[in-house]
């Protein structure tokens, strides 16, 4: 089964670590394999609790 890139969006193997076309590690990279996604929806979260606690 043939996956797409997350960066360059061309068709690749879906055990692929590497993008081929464009070289970008993990092209299969999930949203929430980010470590920045999860550290911002953290203090998004933290930011409403502080809004709404008053």
């Amino acid at each position: 089964m043939m996956k797409h890139c997350a960066q360059c969006s061309k068709p690749i193997a879906q055990d692929t670590k590497i993008c081929p076309h464009c070289g970008t590690h993990s092209p299969h990279r999930y949203l929430w394999s980010d470590p920045r996604t999860i550290i911002g929806w953290t203090i998004f979260i933290f930011i409403l609790m502080v809004i709404f606690d008053k």
